[in-house]
Protein backbone atom coordinates (compact mmCIF):
# COMPACT_ATOMS: atom_id res chain seq x y z
CA UNK A 1 0.00 0.00 0.00
CA UNK A 2 1.31 3.56 -0.63
CA UNK A 3 1.08 6.40 1.37
CA UNK A 4 0.52 10.30 -0.04
CA UNK A 5 4.21 10.80 1.35
CA UNK A 6 5.69 7.99 -1.17
CA UNK A 7 8.34 9.42 -3.81
CA UNK A 8 6.90 9.60 -7.17
CA UNK A 9 8.90 8.94 -10.60
CA UNK A 10 8.38 12.80 -10.91
CA UNK A 11 9.73 13.47 -7.16
CA UNK A 12 12.56 11.74 -8.38
CA UNK A 13 12.68 13.40 -11.86
CA UNK A 14 12.17 17.20 -10.10
CA UNK A 15 15.42 15.98 -7.57
CA UNK A 16 17.46 15.34 -10.69
CA UNK A 17 16.70 18.14 -12.17
CA UNK A 18 17.26 20.36 -9.06
CA UNK A 19 20.47 18.68 -8.20
CA UNK A 20 21.82 18.36 -11.99
CA UNK A 21 21.15 22.25 -12.03
CA UNK A 22 23.19 22.68 -8.99
CA UNK A 23 25.82 20.83 -10.16
CA UNK A 24 25.75 22.86 -13.66
CA UNK A 25 25.75 26.29 -11.40
CA UNK A 26 28.57 25.21 -9.30
CA UNK A 27 30.80 24.83 -12.22
CA UNK A 28 29.88 27.75 -13.80
CA UNK A 29 31.10 29.56 -10.59
CA UNK A 30 34.62 28.22 -11.62
CA UNK A 31 34.50 26.03 -8.02
CA UNK A 32 35.33 22.65 -9.79
CA UNK A 33 36.75 21.21 -12.86
CA UNK A 34 34.98 20.01 -15.99
CA UNK A 35 36.50 16.61 -14.98
CA UNK A 36 34.19 17.04 -11.65
CA UNK A 37 31.27 18.15 -13.31
CA UNK A 38 31.19 15.42 -16.00
CA UNK A 39 31.56 13.19 -13.13
CA UNK A 40 29.05 14.55 -10.49
CA UNK A 41 26.06 14.64 -13.46
CA UNK A 42 26.70 10.63 -14.14
CA UNK A 43 26.71 9.89 -10.84
CA UNK A 44 23.34 11.97 -10.30
CA UNK A 45 22.13 10.11 -13.10
CA UNK A 46 22.94 6.79 -12.10
CA UNK A 47 21.54 7.79 -8.36
CA UNK A 48 18.36 9.01 -10.28
CA UNK A 49 18.39 5.60 -12.18
CA UNK A 50 18.29 3.67 -8.91
CA UNK A 51 15.64 5.81 -7.44
CA UNK A 52 13.32 5.13 -10.27
CA UNK A 53 13.92 1.36 -10.58
CA UNK A 54 13.16 1.31 -6.52
CA UNK A 55 9.69 3.13 -7.05
CA UNK A 56 9.08 1.44 -9.96
CA UNK A 57 9.38 -2.58 -8.62
CA UNK A 58 8.71 -1.30 -4.93
CA UNK A 59 5.82 -3.63 -3.10
CA UNK A 60 2.28 -1.83 -3.50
Amino acid sequence: MQSDNDPTQADVATLERDLLTAIENVAASGAMTEDDRHLLSYEAEMLSAELRGCIEYAPE
